[in-house]
């Protein structure tokens, strides 16, 4: 038995090839919005993109941390004429190639008198690597005072009587003496988890309000 004339009518019309070209249709914009999400995330060159909002972020929050670290060193160094002190600076290492970059330097006198210098305010570029590295040096006579003052000098102390003081060195102002730069550092390591944290939540904070109403569209 035939099927009813109306069903039969209506299959026999069915567009399928219409229907194709509008699902190809729809299959390539979305596509299209796939990409589009993944450049918002990963491009290079989008000065919005999640990956550079992150470095840009994490560096600021880097770069503050590492510049609190040096000048609580340098509070912590000895110094007589300044020449150690002005030597403490902060260098960015980036990607796999190292690219160096100075962060930080330091300008100080024989008076205790000193200041660190800001530099860089953030990297506003990609890097999939940031080392940072805060660092003095100064030789002298093919002696490398910087080291020994971290490691052998004796830290200050009200002056003991002479005859203790005999094949022994101790640091001349109050608060200053060894360890001054890993002392600064071990104190302070415990912040760099928060500050990473807090730079991340800004990155995507910062990337839905720019990114987020295209990305809901492309999901309709």
């Amino acid at each position: 038995m035939p099927p009813p004339r109306g069903v039969g009518a209506y299959a026999g019309e069915y567009p399928v090839k219409n229907y194709r070209t509008v699902k190809n249709r729809k299959l390539k914009e979305m596509d299209a919005d796939i990409k589009a999400v993944v450049d918002s995330l990963i491009s290079l060159t989008d000065r919005n993109s999640f990956y550079r909002l992150l470095v840009e972020y994490i560096s600021k929050e880097l770069i503050d941390f590492c510049i609190y670290v040096l000048r609580e060193a340098v509070e912590r160094c000895p110094y007589e004429k300044g020449e150690l002190r002005g030597s403490g600076q902060v260098n960015f290492y980036l990607g796999t190639g190292r690219t160096s970059h100075l962060i930080a330097d330091v300008e100080a006198d024989s008076s205790g008198n000193f200041t660190v210098n800001r530099l860089v305010d953030t990297i506003r570029k990609v890097a999939n690597r940031i080392e940072a590295e805060i660092s003095f040096e100064r030789i002298d006579k093919g002696i490398d005072i910087a080291l020994w003052t971290h490691e052998d000098l004796l830290p200050w102390v009200p002056r003991p009587k002479r005859e203790s003081q005999k094949g022994r060195w101790f640091a001349r102002q109050v608060g200053t003496g060894p360890k001054y730069l890993s002392g600064p550092v071990s104190e302070n390591r415990f912040r760099i988890q928060g500050l990473m944290e807090k730079a991340t939540k800004r990155a995507i904070k910062e990337y839905n309000q720019k990114h987020g109403t295209r990305i809901r569209r492309g999901k309709k």
